[in-house]
């Protein structure tokens, strides 16, 4: 059995080279402004696979962060290198402006680059990020990969963090089995523990007041992640209010929890915020 992820029906793979590091892309094709997807500390692209069925006929992206899934590692990480990446994958994947849609840690580098090449976005949907970034900030700590002796064993030991009592048993199994690799003495999970060591998390705030594009922001009520009073924080520092979507009966990952009801979210918020971006020219 390979140790790439398996591509959801409809769904094509693929590779982007960014600076010499390769990331793994999917795409579902269609019509309409692109839609692409970034996954959150820990995932990959599989996270977005259901939810992907249910953008009705808009093409759809979504690829492996550095460090994750399928994508290739680094020596370190840094929240301008995973905005280099966004870049590359719409330059070469895209045909025009799309919506990017960034959830839980993926949004550092979804502001990052919604600040400095607003020409390539329609809009950006934050899904339950912590923007801006503060010290108590719940991260995990970065610890020396864990390795099992088994492939079984290691699917076994999965587990969604923080959990969520909505996510079907069925999408935690698929999720398992396309999250651990074989490694040097058994088997390990895909990302990088590292990646949670990130050494430049103050330009994401730095950046925020810089985005001019027309931004929405989309929170999971059960999620211990976010609070509302993150969303007041990151409007002050954009320096304008932006439109909060809250939903409800869905955790952390609400791609996961619902992806129907995700898709359709971020279909109307991308509607509704083309209609800001037209009142404003």
């Amino acid at each position: 059995m390979s140790d790439l992820v398996r591509p959801a029906a409809g769904v094509r793979a693929g590779w982007v080279s960014v600076g010499g590091t390769s990331v793994r892309c999917f795409e579902r094709a269609g019509d309409g402004p692109t839609i692409l997807l970034v996954h959150g500390g820990g995932a990959h692209s599989a996270w977005w696979f259901e939810s992907m069925r249910h953008f009705a006929e808009r093409r759809v992206v979504a690829f492996d962060l550095s460090g994750h899934g399928d994508s290739a590692r680094r020596d370190a990480y840094r929240v301008a290198d995973w905005a280099d990446e966004i870049e590359a994958v719409i330059r070469t994947r895209g045909r025009e402006r799309v919506t990017l849609v960034s959830h839980s840690m993926g949004g550092r580098a979804g502001a990052v680059l919604a600040a400095r090449a607003p020409k390539l976005l329609r809009s950006a949907i934050f899904i339950d990020s912590v923007l801006p970034t503060h010290d108590a900030e719940p991260m995990p700590p970065v610890t020396p990969p864990r390795i099992y002796s088994t492939r079984a064993e290691a699917v076994s030991r999965f587990r969604l963090s923080p959990p969520s009592g909505h996510t079907p048993q069925t999408t935690i199994d698929f999720l398992a089995d396309a999250s651990v690799v074989a490694t040097e003495g058994g088997w390990t999970w895909k990302f990088d523990p590292r990646v949670f060591g990130m050494l430049d998390p103050e330009r994401v705030n730095e950046a925020i007041p810089r985005i001019a594009t027309p931004v929405g922001l989309v929170l999971a009520r059960e999620s211990p992640v976010t609070k509302i009073e993150d969303t007041e924080a990151f409007m002050a520092l954009l320096g304008r209010p932006v439109p909060v979507r809250v939903l409800g009966d869905v955790g952390h990952h609400p791609m996961l929890d619902d992806p129907e009801l995700t898709a359709r979210t971020i279909l109307e918020f991308a509607t509704e915020l083309e209609g800001i971006a037209t009142q404003a020219r």
